[in-house]
């Protein structure tokens, strides 16, 4: 499970609320994080160029291809929230309406690595199941190099970011309780300043994994680096659900649960846990 899990709000940023949206802001951001007038633009960039696998570390590792990934996805939620996605649009690209459940879509990630960074696919099985990849020969069934092998295991023992994260992520959300709690931020919309925390909060996340994963892989050779995303993609990919649900009240909880410390503790317990 990835830090962010820690939020509350989680991914909130994928639901949508049934009542009309108005926001007013205050003071100027780096980026408004309500947005998603690129969303169809930018699944099309995510189209490899012709020949190339879609999966081939190569393009995935691609650092114009990866912030593209992550910006149509953020977009997307946006979208959902504002209940304005383009689903004729990007029905191409794998996107489905879920019927088992109202107002909510599906994607088949492992037909459609567009939903995916880098990192994404790499991370969490590479140190999380750290018992599986370092302590059987299973890897090697499926082509690992013994050096890749040597060098995997010792990446793994000898780089555990999460750490980093989590004080990363302590930083950040000790500076937005300051913030949030100023006199003036009573005037802010909630929903819209919980998006924002949410939109940096990720993205510090993902800063750090791709780091993570990219200098693994650039320590291993290219045959390597396939038996990796092969055994990633047949373990960790599959159909993605992206549930659409009322949030409001889950920001006005969320933004209480920052400001009364309980998510800087629970920041704390796991960074004592690891």
């Amino acid at each position: 499970m990835r830090l962010s899990a820690l939020i509350l709000l989680g991914w909130c940023a994928m639901v949508s609320a049934q009542e009309p949206r108005t926001f007013e802001k205050k003071r100027a951001l780096e980026e408004d994080p309500i947005a998603y007038d690129e969303v169809v633009e930018l699944f099309h960039s995510l189209t490899p160029p012709e020949g190339v696998d879609p999966w081939d570390p190569e393009w995935l590792m691609d650092p114009k291809r990866n912030a593209a990934s992550a910006k149509a996805q953020w977009q997307f939620r946006q979208s959902m929230y504002a209940d304005k996605v383009p689903f004729e649009e990007l029905k191409p690209f794998g996107l489905q309406i879920n019927p088992e459940i109202k107002g909510s879509y599906k994607v088949d990630v492992e037909q459609h690595p567009e939903w995916v960074c880098f990192h994404d696919i790499i991370d969490n099985y590479l140190l999380f199941n750290r018992s599986e990849f370092t302590e059987s020969e299973f890897l090697r069934q499926r082509g690992l190099s013994r050096r890749g092998l040597e060098t995997l295991e010792t990446y793994i023992k000898n780089h555990d970011p999460r750490n980093r994260i989590v004080e990363a992520l302590l930083g950040y959300t000790r500076r937005y309780k300051k913030e949030i709690e100023r006199p003036t931020a009573k005037n802010v919309d909630t929903f819209h300043e919980v998006f924002r925390f949410t939109l940096y909060f990720n993205r510090i996340e993902d800063r750090i994994w791709d780091q993570w994963a990219r200098n693994l892989f650039s320590q291993l050779e290219k045959s390597d680096q396939r038996v990796l995303i092969s055994y990633a993609r047949e373990r960790y990919l599959g159909v993605r659900t992206m549930v659409t649900e009322n949030v409001r009240e889950q920001a006005v909880g969320f933004r209480d649960y920052i400001t009364s410390g309980e998510m800087e503790a629970s920041l704390r317990r796991t960074l004592n846990e690891n």
